[in-house]
């Protein structure tokens, strides 16, 4: 049997991040526990602590893990000068464990399997693309009750589209997030170094205020659209809701709500999304669609979570919440587990063409 863990680890273990509130509400719903305040921090762990057993932690744990090691993907461009050439980029020297130990404040809980350099990727005959591939392996004694490391994985691929530059990144722990986000900003100080792009330039990404309030939505819900020889739609099957202070009164069942979830199928007939006059009162910071997927050799089922995950509803009036669009793919049905890697790339690449056709659409 699983071993439990007791007192203060549990409690600290509970209060990850990636463990959401919602989960730990329903499992002592579940158990007949009812109380008013859902403060995560205060509440949830101490009454948890006392009733959990095997059964419940490793429901707990399966549900964080699934989402731990959830691939997510996000992008930047940026526009560069005509005299650049894309395998300059292994010019760049990396020494990431070094380098980020110097840059952070505390001890890194994490060290590099592998020593990771931009590499020329030529496996498409069409398309020459740079790539890194990251290995980390993180000391966590809250991660994994059978050992006290566990293994993630990232990858960018960089691409030049006639004077833009891509860089496509995949991630799936805070981690691993933050090696790509550290890598990423190397890139951008080498090609002002080399003057390949403006002193001022940026990269640019799709953020939370590019959008009106209402055209948030329709992008988000534009995804159902998303339809190709490997893709079908079937439905939108959860929501992030963030409700608007200032109209309260504009519906009773929301009165006193300031955030939710709404789960199940067939959302797009849900009045949040399909009644216009709701775009105006609340806040749609994310959302999930259900397709299936035929990849040849492979196929099944995938939950496709779009939204902007880091958005505070807190910081709408301090005006500093403006997190960046991410999207993450979820397998849920396939034909061989071993693929589910290729399978969320090869799917990521379709997304990616989706997204960047339709952004120009709905932005401000």
């Amino acid at each position: 049997m699983k071993r439990v863990p007791q007192g203060d680890l549990l409690r600290q273990y509970l209060l990850k991040s990636s463990i959401s509130t919602t989960l730990l509400s329903e499992l002592l719903k579940n158990k007949g526990v009812l109380i008013k305040s859902k403060n995560k921090k205060s509440t949830l762990p101490y009454f948890l602590k006392t009733i959990i057993d095997s059964k419940l932690f490793n429901q707990i744990e399966r549900n964080e893990v699934i989402k731990e090691k959830q691939p997510k993907f996000t992008n930047a461009s940026i526009k560069i000068k005509n005299n650049f050439k894309l395998d300059k980029l292994c010019d760049i020297k990396l020494n990431l464990q070094e380098e980020l130990v110097e840059k952070s404040e505390f001890k890194l809980n994490y060290t590099f399997k592998n020593a990771p350099e931009f590499y020329i990727d030529s496996s498409k005959k069409d398309q020459i693309k740079i790539a890194l591939d990251i290995e980390i392996e993180i000391e966590d004694q809250l991660e994994n009750y059978n050992s006290t490391t566990i293994d993630r994985t990232a990858k960018i691929d960089v691409i030049l589209e006639k004077d833009v530059l891509i860089i496509n990144k995949n991630y799936t722990s805070p981690e691993t997030k933050e090696v790509v986000d550290f890598v990423v900003e190397k890139v951008r100080k080498y090609l002002k170094a080399e003057q390949y792009i403006n002193k001022d330039a940026d990269f640019f990404m799709i953020r939370f205020d590019d959008f009106k309030d209402d055209k948030r939505v329709e992008f988000l819900k534009s995804f159902q659209h998303l339809s190709s020889n490997q893709i079908k739609y079937k439905s939108i099957v959860d929501l992030d809701i963030e409700y608007k202070d200032d109209y309260k009164g504009f519906d009773k069942l929301l009165d006193s709500i300031s955030s939710m979830k709404v789960k199940g199928d067939n959302l797009e007939n849900h009045p949040f999304i399909a009644d216009i006059n709701y775009y105006s009162k609340i806040l749609v910071s994310g959302i999930k669609i259900k397709y299936e997927f035929d990849l040849g050799m492979e196929k099944g089922e995938i939950v496709l979570d779009l939204g902007f995950p880091e958005f505070k509803s807190e910081s709408i009036d301090e005006n500093i919440s403006n997190p960046t669009f991410v999207f993450s793919i979820n397998v849920i049905s396939c034909l061989n587990k071993s693929n589910t890697y290729k399978i969320t790339s090869e799917i990521a690449v379709i997304v990616e063409k989706y997204k960047n056709e339709v952004y120009s659409h709905y932005k401000i």
